[in-house]
């Protein structure tokens, strides 16, 4: 082991292994502190050896430094989806009782709590088009593809008349 510059890469491979799971818990991703905390015990071992540091995080160009940022970049993503205040849970939910099964307060608030169980976000899981499947980016670069599209809502009247969305019948007098 040497001071070649080539340990950069190295170390950024390795942390790429360690964050994926390739590690001994068998973990399919770590958190971004502990792949942080890896590469800082690497730099400590080449320092005890005096080499020089093969990871600077304030250096943006270095591999290492991307790919540790990247995956924070995407659990700050994940921590955006935290679910509705409660109180304003309950509030949707009252509303809704108050106006009637059928009313659009009702809808909605049924709705609300669909997505607050679920955590489902428009902007990473609803297809944009019909025809045309889309795929949500994340900074790392990973993609996965939006599941949800009009045609995957159906719909039932209260006599069990099913429809999609834009109100379009699935098949004439169909029920539940």
């Amino acid at each position: 082991m040497g001071p070649e510059p080539g340990w950069r890469r190295i170390v950024s491979f390795y942390i790429k292994y360690v964050m994926i799971g390739v590690n001994y818990n068998n973990l399919v991703t770590l958190r971004s502190a502990t792949c942080k905390n890896y590469a800082e015990d690497v730099n400590k071992l080449f320092e005890l050896r005096d080499f020089p540091r093969p990871v600077d995080f304030q250096d943006k160009t270095n591999r290492t430094t991307n790919i540790i940022s990247n995956l924070k970049k995407e659990e700050d993503i994940a921590s955006q989806r935290l679910p509705l205040d409660d109180k304003i849970h309950a509030e949707l939910i009252t509303m809704g009782k108050k106006a009637g099964r059928d009313s659009a307060e009702a809808v909605v608030a049924n709705i609300v709590s669909t997505g607050k169980s679920t955590g489902y976000r428009a902007s990473e899981y609803s297809q944009n088009t019909q025809k045309k499947v889309d795929y949500h980016k994340y900074p790392s670069g990973k993609e996965v593809m939006k599941s949800l599209n009009g045609n995957d809502v159906i719909f039932a009247d209260n006599k069990g008349v099913l429809f999609q969305v834009k109100t379009k019948k699935i098949s004439k007098g169909s029920t539940l």
